[in-house]
This record gives structure tokens, C-alpha cells and sequence, in this order.
């Protein structure tokens, strides 16, 4: 059985070129690149739209790609994609596929979950959702102003562990927190502040939603005021805070340390 292979036109090119910039969850559909990521696309439960790739990335993936038969794919020169396309295309290949809804809220009730407050680069959003899987949680729950996961970047840098996480994004990130907290869920805020409690002594409950916040402002009033707990990063003091994906780290080790033992 051979792969069939059909050639990229402008249209195709174009519709992967668009995905780009555009909101993921305003389009419809996200892009993912590289070829790990691509990779665990496929073998996600996420229904692949299309693949584009060049003729060697194919011939490295024939026996893979023959075993989803439905997927379309298409094929064009490395060169002639990044002319196109207007980005680095990382490895030759891409994947285009509908953006998954939300989970409930209610989903996460007496679960533990990784909270995102404003954060904005697309980089760090990545590399929180790889932090959170690594250590065990594969809930995440974001503000309406934190990148949304399914931005191509976001993607890329999450290494494809973005594709098993549950997502649920909010437009009242307090209201939000105030359902959880009714059901069973203790909040923690990660703020190096005076009035914080430092991470090596705090004990987390069975059922625990850590909070990072923006890159530069912290977790907003509104949000600590909904935290059961306030948890700080003990670090120099000349330091005013770790840059937020590698203080989701942190927070994440020692809270597997706790409930994964």
C-alpha cells in the first residue's frame, strides 16, 4: 500500500499560512508543527484535518501515516513552504486540526489542576502545559486574557503534551475559582510576597489548583482574593520573581513530591 501524496496549491498553503496569527479558537482549527508534535497529534483522539509536509518527511513517515488512512496529505518542497508559508517550518512538516471545545468546569471538581492568570506569551503558556504533564496534571484552567494553548507556538513548545490536557478557559477566572473552592478544590497563589507562606513548609490538600500568574504583574487582586493559600518561591532577594513557566516548576515538583508519593 503506498501513501498518496497530493500537491499543495495555493489554497492549501494559504489555509495553513492563515492559522498563523489568528486566534485558534476564533479559526476553528490550529497548526501544529515539528515533527514530535505532529507525531502525537496523530496519535491523539483529536481528528486530523491534514497534513503538509515535504517529500522526505514523508518517506521517514510512510509506515506511520498508512495506518490513518482518512488523513489527506499534502506535499510540497521545504523552500517553496517557508516562501509560502512566511515561518521557519520546523523539520518539514505541519498538521492542521480542529480545536477541541472546553471541558465543563465542573470537570475538575475535587481534581487537581494547574490555574494561568494573564499570562500572555505564547512561550510560556507551552512550557507550563509540558511542566503540568510532567508532573502529573492534566487540567488547566486559563483567564480569557492568557494565550490560548492551541496557538501554534504554544503548541510547539508544550512538545505535543498539549493534545491529552483537559482545557477549560474562562471569561471570570474569580467565579471560576469560587466553584472550585465549593467543591472540594484549595486554592494556592504562587506570589513572592511578605505575607506568603514559603513553598517548603505549605502541605497540599489531596485536591489543589496552583495559580501562576503574568510575567510581569503577579496574580491579580481579585484572583488572591479567592486563594485559600499563598505560596512563595524562596530566592534571592535581589530577584523579584522567576520568569512564570519556571516557577509552574517549581511548584509542580514539590507538589508531586507531596501527592505522587
Amino acid at each position: 500500500m503506498k501513501l498518496h501524496l497530493h500537491p499543495a496549491t495555493a489554497e492549501v498553503l494559504q489555509a495553513f499560512s492563515g492559522l498563523k496569527t489568528r486566534v485558534p479558537s476564533m479559526a476553528g482549527s490550529f497548526v501544529a508543527d515539528s515533527s514530535r508534535v505532529v507525531l502525537k497529534l496523530l496519535a491523539s483522539d483529536l481528528a486530523v484535518e491534514a497534513v503538509l509536509a515535504t517529500p522526505d518527511w514523508y518517506v521517514q513517515h510512510e509506515a506511520e501515516l498508512l495506518t490513518y488512512p482518512t488523513l489527506v496529505c499534502y506535499v510540497a518542497e521545504k523552500t517553496h513552504l517557508e516562501e509560502i508559508v512566511g515561518f521557519n517550518l520546523h523539520e518539514g512538516v505541519m498538521a492542521r486540526a480542529p480545536v477541541p471545545g472546553d471541558v465543563p468546569l465542573s470537570s475538575f471538581y475535587q481534581q487537581s489542576l494547574i490555574v494561568l492568570d494573564g499570562i500572555m506569551k505564547a512561550e510560556n503558556v507551552g512550557a507550563i502545559i509540558r511542566n503540568a504533564g510532567a508532573f502529573g496534571i492534566w487540567n488547566l484552567l486559563i483567564s480569557h486574557d492568557t494565550c490560548h494553548p492551541y496557538n501554534r507556538r504554544s503548541a510547539r513548545v508544550a512538545m505535543g503534551n498539549l493534545f491529552r490536557m483537559r482545557v477549560h478557559q474562562t471569561p471570570d477566572l474569580p467565579q471560576a475559582l469560587q466553584q472550585l473552592r465549593a467543591n472540594g478544590v484549595q486554592v494556592y497563589g504562587f506570589e513572592n510576597r511578605p505575607f506568603a507562606q514559603d513553598l517548603e513548609t505549605v502541605k497540599f490538600a489531596p485536591h489543589s489548583a496552583l495559580v501562576i500568574g503574568s510575567e510581569g504583574a503577579g496574580i491579580r487582586p481579585k484572583i488572591l482574593a479567592e486563594s485559600d493559600h499563598f505560596v512563595r518561591i524562596p530566592i534571592d532577594e535581589q530577584v523579584f520573581a522567576l520568569n512564570a513557566a519556571c516557577a509552574s516548576a517549581v511548584a509542580l515538583y514539590a507538589f508531586s513530591r507531596q501527592t505522587l508519593a
